[in-house]
């Protein structure tokens, strides 16, 4: 009999803890998981290249019109890569330009890598210009046959900017290629 009443006796001030604990949070404005909260969890999105976009160029841009926030992940493929230096645009072969439009205000990272034996460039565009002219914002080419590729941008992004991203390669192999970008505020 004297267990019973010692188990009985401590279970009681348990549920007391527990409801004073619940009703302090809510006093508090602390609501119990998944209620109450208007924060959003970032979206992770992947998009695929459309190798029939026509996407050659800053000027035609392969549009992303995904909602994102957090991480987006570009996934392509190059083809023929070469270099003609006398030429306004001078990578020739398959080039690849992406159009996204910044989430919200935040800082982003664009990271472009590779597995093949590739030398690839990253352009970047925040005025597309006219024409088909090399006339970028920021280039990254690390000259390096693998990757990545990192770009920081230096300055804050602003919610609904849109950022064309370029990616066009001189010589190596074909291949596969991934741009993460990341957003983060």
């Amino acid at each position: 009999m004297h267990r019973s009443h010692t188990h009985i006796a401590s279970a009681a001030p348990t549920r007391r803890a527990s409801w004073s604990l619940i009703v302090g949070m809510v006093l508090m404005g602390c609501a119990p998981s998944g209620e109450g909260d208007d924060t959003s969890e970032p979206v992770d999105y992947t998009w695929q290249e459309s190798n029939d976009s026509g996407n050659e160029f800053p000027q035609n841009p392969e549009e992303v019109d995904e909602a994102w926030e957090g991480r987006l992940t570009i996934t392509g493929e190059s083809q023929l890569c070469d270099w003609d230096e006398d030429a306004d645009w001078p990578w020739t072969g398959d080039n690849d330009h992406f159009a996204i439009t910044v989430p919200a205000d935040g800082y982003l990272e664009a990271i472009l890598d590779w597995d093949t034996s590739t030398d690839y460039y990253l352009m970047i565009y925040f005025d597309v210009p006219e024409g088909t002219t090399a006339a970028y914002d920021h280039l990254v080419d690390n000259t390096a046959e693998t990757g990545p590729e990192t770009y920081l941008f230096e300055d804050e992004s602003d919610e609904g900017d849109e950022i064309v991203f370029g990616i066009a390669c001189d010589g190596g192999e074909e291949g596969e290629y991934t741009l993460e970008i990341l957003w983060e505020d």
